[in-house]
């Protein structure tokens, strides 16, 4: 006789769910406590329904505890936090081979920029990059002085900011988003749409 058994897990739409991204030694860790509907701890009881606290931790440290780090956290509305994934990694390559492109030919002196047919520029420039998701910014600026240093957005909302590693972001939308939204919907969550914004 053949017996098959299954078990799985899954979150419910009363779970907290962290979405991160672990800190290594050289590099700043990300995590994102989502929330599709309020839980019925008393200890959560600040929070809102539909929102994601996205906080970051330094390198080679631990992520503080939830209730701490919610105090600093940005936080966003689920769909806010998916298009910031979704910008990451489908917008944010063009964006750095333009940056990157431009910047060499600038540095070259070889092909000058043009501002204007009368004005042109060489050596040194700088590149700034503003998107805005409802009312989050993502703000992002870089020199051409800066080679070594890695791309940092600031991601800004209501008055509280965070800085994100553009690549580590990347590298986290490329593995995980689909993942990530497959799991909240099994979870209950229900599309943007039929929610209103409570962060």
């Amino acid at each position: 006789m053949e017996v098959r058994q299954s078990l799985t897990l899954s979150p419910t739409e009363k779970s907290l769910i962290r979405h991160s991204l672990l800190p290594t030694m050289n590099e700043k860790g990300l995590e994102a406590t989502i929330f599709i509907e309020k839980p019925n701890e008393s200890k959560y009881a600040f929070v809102e329904s539909n929102s994601v606290y996205v906080t970051t931790c330094d390198e080679n440290k631990a992520f503080d505890e939830f209730i701490y780090s919610s105090e600093t956290a940005v936080i966003l509305t689920i769909p806010m936090y998916i298009s910031i994934l979704t910008f990451f990694k489908n917008v944010w390559p063009d964006i750095q081979k333009n940056c990157e492109s431009n910047f060499a030919k600038i540095r070259s002196e070889l092909v000058p920029f043009q501002v204007t047919p009368y004005i042109h520029f060489t050596l040194s420039a700088v590149c700034n990059y503003e998107a805005n998701i409802e009312d989050v910014s993502l703000l992002f600026e870089k020199r051409t002085e800066d080679k070594e240093l890695p791309n940092l957005f600031r991601l800004h909302r209501n008055g509280r900011s965070i800085w994100l590693n553009a690549e580590n972001m990347r590298s986290l939308a490329e593995v995980s988003l689909q993942h990530l939204v497959n799991t909240l919907y099994k979870a209950g969550y229900v599309d943007s749409d039929s929610q209103s914004d409570h962060a």
